[in-house]
């Protein structure tokens, strides 16, 4: 009988130091995939090493945008042309809405010294007026708003690309450039190369006033 006992208790032991053992695998499971989630995030930036100054953009070479899907990209385009066209526009932003959605997209800033930095990022399309749909070089384009999912380019997470003769094309810079010059807050504006589903256009680039701005 002695023996018996002494063999259930020893197989009960077994068990439970067993269970233990696969709890704790589990525990370490877990911590292991959030640490390879936590790694994989500072990878994906790891290449984008740039200082945050007033010069950083003159650095850059341009900015490729790649819509995810470029069918509905070109359908809501389309119909935004169709109300240019037909003079249907709405200039109120907000009942806009359905015509303007938001897009998912990868913008990357190219830079030139190589350095390429990517993000994932939601695009729509930006104006109340209908100059905000226009062609160039024989394709339609669009002001866009930007915005960065995750991380930022130079403190900045949003941002709008400006179809130029919207912003009066050289006085929109001039006027941001000296506000800087005196020592007045002002948005990062500048010209920017745009490649768009391969396409290349120039597009004013201007930072949209958020906390990132009033942080700087």
């Amino acid at each position: 009988m002695n023996f018996l006992n002494y063999d259930q208790k020893y197989k009960k032991l077994i068990t439970l130091n067993f269970l233990k053992l696969n709890y704790l695998t589990k525990i370490y499971s877990y911590i292991f995939i959030l640490y390879c989630c936590l790694a994989g995030t500072s990878i994906a930036y790891a290449n984008c090493f740039i200082d945050s100054n007033d010069k950083v953009f003159e650095q850059l070479s341009y900015i490729d945008i790649n819509i995810s899907n470029k069918k509905k990209w070109q359908k809501n385009l389309a119909k935004l042309l169709n109300k240019k066209i037909y003079s249907d526009w709405n200039n109120d932003e907000s009942k806009a809405s359905k015509t303007k959605k938001k897009h998912k997209a990868t913008v990357k800033f190219q830079f030139k010294d190589g350095v390429v930095c990517e993000f994932s990022s939601e695009i729509r399309f930006h104006g109340d007026g209908s100059d905000h749909i226009d062609f160039m070089n024989g394709f339609p384009i669009s002001s866009m708003n930007v915005k960065l999912k995750e991380g930022n380019i130079s403190n900045i997470v949003n941002f709008i690309l400006y179809i130029p003769k919207t912003r009066n094309k050289d006085n929109e810079i001039f006027t941001t450039t000296f506000l800087k010059h005196v020592d007045f807050l002002a948005p990062d504006t500048f010209y920017a190369n745009v490649k768009m589903n391969g396409k290349f256009q120039r597009f004013i680039f201007q930072e949209k006033i958020r906390k990132e701005f009033l942080e700087r």
